[in-house]
C-alpha cells in the first residue's frame, strides 16, 4: 500500500488478462491450478445465455464451492453478463430453506446432492407406495408438483447436472416428476462446453457442444476440444500445459466419449481411471458406478480390480440403508435387493467387465477423511489404498456379497 497508488479509476482488464486460477478436483493426482482469462468467461456467458435462451428474469441459488468450475460459470460468469438475481444459501442446514427461498428458474447441481434429494423424498414415501400412488390418474400430477414444490424446484425451468456421471435411472426420475434435468459436461481446464438445449434431450448424452467449440476424438476415442474457453495454461506448470495440448491448440481431456450421429456426446470414462485386470482386459469403472448408484441403498461405490483376475466393486450404504442393515427382519430383503442390483449391472457389461462380489464397508468416505474432493468425486487412489489389499480375503469367501466386518 506504501509503494503502490490507488487507482484512479476503475479497472478494465483485457479480455486475454489472468482472471483466475481454478484448481481441479485432484481424484488421481496432485491438483493443478488452470489460468483462466476474462474472455473465457465472457465467450461462455454469451455463448451459452444465447444457445439456452436464458434471459435477466432469471434465478439462481448459489451452493456450490465457488471454486468449483460449475459455479464459477453458472452463477457468476452467467449472473453478472445476464444481471439476475442470485441468492446464497448459510450452509448445509438451510440449504432446503434457502431453495425453497429462492426458488429458482436454473438450477445446476451435482450427482450426490440428486441422489441426497431422491433419498430425501423416499424418507417419507417409500419408493413402492411413490409408484402405486403416481399410477393414480387424479392424485399423479399433483404428487409430482407437490415433490417439487417441497424440494423447491417448481419454478426451475432448466436444470443441469454436471462434475460426473449422473446415473440414467435418476436422471429419468426426476424427469418423470416434469423437471427438467439435463447432464452437462466441462472441464476446469475448458469451461461448461456440453449442455442439451431443452428440446435436444438425448437422455445418457451430455448434449451438443455450445457454439464456438471445435472438438476431435483420436483413435483411442479420447476427446479433444478447441474453445476460447480453453485455459491459458497451469499455474507455474509450463511442461504440464505443453502436455495438455496438441501441437495444434486442442485440449486433451482425458475422456473416452462417443459421438451419436447429431453430435451429441456420450462420456464413458476417463482414460487415467481405466484399469486392466490380469487377464490383459481394460475396464472403464465410471459407467459401472453409475449404474450401481442408480440403488437408493448405495451413499457411494467404487469399482476397482487393477492386476485382479476381474473386477469388484467397493460400496458405502445410505443412512436408510444402514438402518435396514442393522435390523436382523430387514437385513435380507436389503441383501437380496443389492444382490439383484449387481446382477442387472453384470448382465449389461461385457465379460470381462462383470463384477466378481459386491463388499459393503463401514465408511464414511468424506472430504474430511481425503477420500473424496472437495467437489465430492472419489479419490480413487485412496480408496484403492485402504481396500485392494483386502481383495483376496473376500474373494476365498466365494460369495457375491461381502460386509467388511466379515474378515
Amino acid at each position: 500500500m506504501a509503494s503502490t497508488p490507488p487507482l484512479s479509476r476503475n479497472p478494465e482488464p483485457g479480455a486475454d488478462d489472468l482472471a483466475t486460477i481454478i484448481y481441479t478436483s485432484g481424484t488421481t493426482g496432485t491438483p493443478k491450478g488452470a489460468a483462466h482469462c476474462f474472455g473465457a468467461f465472457g465467450f461462455f456467458a454469451k455463448s451459452s445465455s444465447g444457445y439456452l435462451g436464458l434471459t435477466s428474469e432469471e434465478r439462481a441459488i448459489s451452493y456450490l464451492p465457488l471454486a468449483h468450475i460449475i459455479d464459477r460459470c453458472a452463477s457468476e460468469a452467467l449472473g453478472v453478463f445476464l444481471g439476475f438475481h442470485i441468492y446464497f444459501t448459510e450452509g448445509i442446514a438451510t440449504f432446503l430453506t434457502d431453495l425453497k427461498r429462492a426458488s429458482p428458474t436454473i438450477f445446476p447441481s451435482v450427482p450426490r446432492l440428486l441422489l441426497k434429494f431422491q433419498e430425501g423424498v423416499f424418507e417419507k414415501v417409500s419408493r413402492r407406495r411413490l409408484q402405486a400412488l403416481l399410477r393414480i390418474p387424479l392424485l399423479n400430477r399433483a404428487i409430482k408438483k407437490r415433490i417439487l414444490h417441497e424440494l423447491g424446484l417448481h419454478d426451475t425451468h432448466y436444470a443441469a447436472s454436471g462434475g460426473a456421471a449422473l446415473p440414467l435411472e435418476i436422471l429419468l426420475w426426476y424427469r418423470s416428476l416434469g423437471l427438467n434435468l439435463v447432464e452437462g459436461y466441462g472441464l476446469t481446464e475448458t469451461l461448461v462446453t456440453h449442455l442439451p438445449t431443452p428440446a435436444s434431450v438425448h437422455p445418457g448424452y451430455v448434449g451438443n457442444a455450445i457454439p464456438g467449440v471445435e472438438l476431435k476424438v483420436t483413435e483411442e476415442g479420447e476427446l479433444l476440444m478447441k474453445s476460447p474457453m480453453n485455459m491459458l495454461g497451469y499455474y507455474n506448470n509450463p511442461e504440464g500445459s505443453r502436455a495438455a495440448l496438441t501441437p495444434d491448440g486442442f485440449f486433451r481431456t482425458g475422456d473416452v466419449v462417443e459421438l451419436a450421429a447429431d453430435n451429441q456426446l456420450r462420456i464413458i470414462g476417463r482414460l487415467k481411471e481405466q484399469f486392466k485386470t490380469s487377464k490383459g482386459k481394460y475396464v472403464a469403472p465410471a459407467p459401472l458406478e453409475a449404474k450401481l448408484l442408480a440403488h437408493p441403498a448405495f451413499e457411494t461405490c467404487c469399482v476397482m480390480g487393477d492386476g485382479l483376475p476381474s473386477p469388484f466393486v467397493v460400496a458405502t450404504l445410505s443412512a436408510e440403508a444402514k438402518k435396514l442393515a442393522a435390523a436382523p427382519e430387514t437385513r435380507k430383503a436389503l441383501e437380496q435387493s443389492l444382490l439383484e442390483r449387481l446382477s442387472e449391472v453384470n448382465a449389461q457389461a461385457d465379460p470381462h467387465e462383470r463384477l466378481s462380489f459386491l463388499a459393503v464397508v463401514e465408511g464414511p468416505w468424506t472430504i474430511g477423511n481425503e477420500f473424496l474432493t472437495p467437489t465430492l468425486k472419489i479419490k480413487r487412489a485412496a480408496v484403492e489404498g485402504r481396500y485392494l489389499a483386502r481383495a483376496a480375503q473376500w474373494q476365498k469367501l466365494k460369495t457375491p456379497l461381502v460386509w467388511e466386518g466379515d474378515v
